[in-house]
């Protein structure tokens, strides 16, 4: 059962000083920002709302988008010139648990959030193959996975699961969108469960476009969910 809608707060406080681990900023690598006018517009946007930091994560994923460390690297260090912003703080990827991502992790070539933390994702449908493996090899590498916006992975459909990717040592990160129902009321459902039960390590926007963050400007929540996502936004400060 959601939380009641009697009592809301608005989140836009909470973005004042907020560092996005999540985003899909740069132009033209992915189903993301298309062109640097949009990247712009995303760019305008994120100073109005406060932001202070941006870790821009483009897909990698096979025959999709097939992006490497030295094509994003290039992409952000241009961006960031021609855009002279202080904002885009690094770059990393969301790395989707496919083969290419077993090869990259043999060549110790993974893009990391920040020191040793790597974005991960899996298809919404299906659970990626030998997950249980693939966490334990990243680990035994000296990599830390946080999972992005756990809540939308239609394939965990009890708690219990969850506790069992962090009892792996898997950190989860949240999309902000998810608790304005944006992805559906089960993935809001679950959100704020999460949320309630103290599972999220992190929060990011994953924002593709400025539709995107316009939305998430405007979000609300319950009160009694408040202070927990204050604490997890208070959180991406590691990244600074």
């Amino acid at each position: 059962m959601g939380f009641s809608f009697r009592s809301k707060k608005e989140i836009l406080p909470l973005l004042e000083g907020f560092i996005d681990i999540h985003c899909h900023l740069l132009p033209g690598l992915d189903d993301g920002a298309q062109n640097r006018s949009d990247s712009q517009s995303m760019l305008n946007l994120y100073k109005q709302l406060g932001v202070v930091g941006i870790v821009a994560t483009p897909h990698i994923l096979k025959g999709v988008y097939p992006n490497t460390a030295e094509s994003i690297g290039q992409s952000a260090n241009a961006f960031k010139q021609l855009n002279h912003s202080e904002l885009l703080l690094s770059y990393a990827a969301e790395h989707m648990l496919d083969e290419d991502f077993d090869f990259m992790l043999s060549e110790q070539n993974l893009l990391c959030l920040k020191e040793n933390k790597v974005l991960i994702e899996m298809s919404y449908a299906n659970i990626a193959p030998r997950l249980n493996l693939k966490l334990f090899n990243m680990q035994n590498q000296g990599y830390s996975p946080v999972l992005a916006h756990p809540e939308r992975y239609q394939f965990y459909k009890s708690f219990d699961q969850y506790v069992d990717l962090k009892n792996r040592g898997c950190s989860f990160q949240l999309n902000l969108l998810s608790l304005g129902g944006h992805y559906g009321p089960e993935v809001k459902r679950k959100a704020e469960l999460l949320l309630k039960k103290g599972q999220y390590d992190y929060a990011g926007t994953d924002a593709h476009h400025i539709g995107h963050l316009e939305k998430i400007s405007q979000l609300k929540i319950s009160s009694k969910l408040y202070p927990k996502l204050e604490q997890i936004i208070n959180n991406n400060l590691e990244f600074k």
